[in-house]
């Protein structure tokens, strides 16, 4: 491995001999810094690009956590593990929250899990870095964009092109965040994704996640779309992606509740007024017992069972916008499921769109209408279809113009 790309670890103890077995087992993996003095602590920090900190809470000079405290301003993306003996669990509880722990471990660590919890707690580091760079990009993006445009018409076009070989790049790294389609239908019986952003990068996104015994499908809609929607995207999946992967809950309900505290905290809306938010379908497959949990903000389910087409409801809980100050909870509705069956999740981008020859909205009705006529159908030859049936209906339209953000996913277990 190219030594710039091994992970750097600073490990803290006041007993040498534990430093002197941290080194040994480990150094072959990552670039090992060890100390016992809180001190030579900062220096290390100040002097080397560390990604972990594992730190013993007993130390002469100041407990472990009150050392992360004292570095979360100057080193915010630094992943933080602290080390503890069972009497002192209560304590870490506690401070978890103002030291930003990600996790704590009780003395004494066996090698293989410790490793395994450095791997994950590298890997959460690298994907909060790519998904902060990834915001930012776009945020430039965004604002050269807004400052180009009051520019004199002689410098527009040249501007532009540059303008939008920046956001294409983004839409680049928004597509290489979503997963492929031929990874969602290996999950399952089989799948499409229908997803068709109005502009360059779009408002909605979807994630799967394969945790076990248990297949998490998620699909947003948020507000706007573009470079604001697709940032409101990111930020998404970016929670989503932490309370599943590494908060490691995996029940949609609790899911969405937690997604709606984390957005209303991200955007500061209690402060601000903020009034953005997303619309979040939640399933959970469960394989082994063919059970499907499903919870909702605003995204219905629609399924079909044996041929029978069935449908629940969402909840009408918006994440974010007003709902900072509100103490609605979602609703978890679990499907035993008696054969084969087809689930669809969509946002309101194909249903909302105008065109046809009475240029009105294909709406809900029509939609369900159209998976009634396929659901039983190989998925290609379905997202064909839909895909066929909205490039028909949007020929009335001048220029074919696209009204929204378009996402349809169908997944046969």
């Amino acid at each position: 491995m190219n030594e710039n790309h091994i992970p750097s670890i600073l490990y803290i103890d006041d007993e040498e001999s534990n430093l002197r077995i941290f080194r040994i087992n480990f150094k072959r993996y990552y670039k090992v810094f060890t100390t016992s003095s809180i001190q030579e602590a900062y220096q290390i920090l100040r002097e080397n690009p560390i990604s972990l900190i594992i730190t013993d809470q007993k130390m002469p000079e100041m407990s472990g956590t009150d050392f992360l405290k004292s570095i979360i301003n100057e080193y915010p993306d630094v992943i933080r593990i602290v080390l503890t003996g069972f009497a002192d669990i209560q304590d870490i509880i506690q401070a978890i929250n103002d030291c930003h722990i990600h996790q704590y471990v009780t003395k004494p660590y066996e090698n293989g899990e410790m490793k395994n919890i450095i791997d994950k707690a590298i890997e959460s580091y690298n994907l909060a870095k790519e998904r902060k760079d990834l915001i930012e990009q776009l945020k430039e993006a965004n604002e050269r964009l807004e400052e180009k445009v009051a520019e004199r018409t002689a410098e527009l076009e040249y501007t532009t092109s540059k303008l939008l070989d920046s956001i294409n790049y983004a839409k680049r790294i928004q597509k290489s965040v979503l997963p492929t389609e031929q990874s969602i239908a290996k999950l399952f019986k089989d799948a499409f994704v229908l997803y068709k952003p109005k502009d360059i990068v779009g408002g909605d996104f979807y994630a799967v996640f394969d945790k076990e015994d248990t297949i998490i499908v998620a699909v947003g809609d948020c507000t706007g779309h573009g470079v604001p929607g697709a940032l409101m995207s990111m930020l998404g999946d970016a929670l989503l992606r932490s309370i599943i992967d590494y908060k490691e809950e995996h029940s949609p309900e609790k899911i969405l509740n937690l997604l709606k505290e984390g957005v209303s905290n991200a955007l500061r809306q209690e402060d601000t007024q903020n009034q953005d938010g997303m619309e979040v379908g939640v399933l959970a497959y469960h394989p082994y017992s063919r059970v499907v949990e499903f919870s909702s903000s605003r995204r219905d389910l629609i399924y079909f069972e044996n041929g029978e087409m069935k449908e629940i409801k969402a909840d009408k809980i918006l994440i974010g916008g007003t709902t900072y100050y509100t103490d609605e909870q979602f609703t978890l509705h679990t499907i035993p499921l008696q054969g084969e069956t087809t689930l669809y999740l969509f946002s309101d981008g194909y249903q909302d769109q105008f065109g046809g020859e009475m240029n009105k909205k294909i709406g809900s009705k029509k939609l369900k209408e159209l998976l009634a006529s396929i659901h039983h159908k190989p998925m290609y030859e379905q997202k064909v279809f839909l895909e066929t049936f909205l490039q028909e209906w949007m020929r009335y339209q001048p220029n074919n113009e696209q009204m929204d953000d378009i996402l349809v996913m169908g997944i046969r277990v």
